[in-house]
């Protein structure tokens, strides 16, 4: 395939959970996902390295497939790049941004949390959310990278189980502990990552609703492609089966302990993308 309709893009596997809803609401959509893991995290980068980066990657991936729809699949590099993206190629980019304004308008103890990276919770975008939408709520707010490495984790075995999961359930329960002693009632997801680990927070702390900007971005992504598709398939069509391509970077050499909290691509991690959906696995040159 020589184009695609929709381009996902971050760090790792975190924007999988915004690459499973559009495919799912938009199954005729071709699709290419990047996870940039030599960049991995995002959340951890400074600013200028994000530009640099993603105006990299953009730039080799409308030379090679020309994607009609970018999504910067990312909480972090969608508020530092989208400006810079923006000016730089003429297509559509959808960003993803914390859901605070619904959490806000939702809870009724006036009590969220957010739960991001640790970068992420510190920026000044963050509060200018909250004092924009959440002036009326105390906001509590967990960093956790911990909870990024443990997505990737579970990525590996998707479809499968695994003994990590109980040694990851209880330290994510730990990880959480301050939204439940605040009596927290709406938690934003503020990582792409974290959807992934859904069923998990809902089983530790089942009193809290988990909000995150998935269902938005892909009524986004339609609308924009509503504008952009030619006759092509729209949402919910079947004029043709969708091809999905997953595009990897080669993640960094690490040693000892942080063996465990970088991405590896072997065969097992290969298979659970398979299983997942993708149709062909590439190494992005």
């Amino acid at each position: 395939m020589s184009t695609c309709d929709v381009l996902v893009m971050d760090s790792g596997s975190g924007g999988l959970s915004i690459w499973q809803a559009l495919t799912a609401t938009m199954p005729a959509l071709e699709t290419f996902y990047l996870a940039d893991f030599n960049h991995y995290p995002y959340g951890e980068q400074t600013e200028a390295a994000l530009i640099d980066r993603l105006r990299y990657l953009v730039g080799r991936c409308v030379e090679m497939w020309q994607p009609k729809i970018v999504v910067i699949a990312c909480n972090t590099a969608s508020t530092v790049v989208l400006d810079a993206l923006r000016a730089q190629f003429p297509l559509p980019f959808v960003g993803v941004v914390p859901a605070i304004k619904v959490a806000a308008a939702a809870s009724r103890q006036h009590r969220i949390g957010l739960l991001a990276t640790p970068g992420t919770i510190k920026r000044s975008y963050i509060d200018r959310l909250v004092e924009q939408f959440a002036a009326h709520c105390t906001v509590v707010r967990v960093g956790s990278s911990e909870l990024v490495h443990m997505a990737e984790r579970r990525i590996r075995n998707w479809g499968e189980e695994s003994v990590q999961q109980q040694d990851d359930a209880e330290q994510l329960t730990a990880i959480i502990e301050p939204f439940r002693e605040a009596a927290c009632d709406q938690v934003v997801l503020g990582c792409t990552h974290f959807p992934l680990l859904r069923a998990e927070f809902e089983k530790a702390l089942p009193e809290a609703a988990w909000v995150d900007s998935t269902a938005a971005i892909c009524r986004r992504v339609n609308a924009l492609w509503a504008e952009v598709a030619t006759g092509e398939a729209g949402l919910g069509g079947q004029e043709r089966r969708a091809h999905h391509v997953l595009l990897y970077t080669e993640p960094k050499p690490a040693a000892g302990a942080d063996r465990q909290r970088i991405a590896v691509v072997d065969e097992q991690w290969r298979a659970a993308m398979r299983r997942m959906g993708f149709d062909s696995i590439e190494r992005f040159k």
